[in-house]
């Protein structure tokens, strides 16, 4: 972010601590990200659930290839 805004490490740090403040973004190690549901980290339970159906063709596609 520094480089690419073209300004100091101190203002990058009191700009995102302006925006967590303001509920906006949430601070990570190293980073930032929008406060939003699609950007929480989800638990194991809630990510294993996701895609499922794209999963699951996948794995007929590998099972089906395997089987050539």
């Amino acid at each position: 972010m520094v480089a690419e805004l073209k300004v100091s490490k101190d203002t990058v740090r009191r700009d995102l601590i302006k925006l967590e403040q303001q509920n906006i973004i949430r601070r990570t190690h190293g980073g930032a990200v929008l406060n939003t549901r699609d950007a929480q980290i989800y638990d194991f339970e809630e990510r294993s659930s996701q895609f499922q159906l794209a999963k699951e063709k996948n794995c007929a596609k590998s099972c089906n290839a395997d089987q050539r």
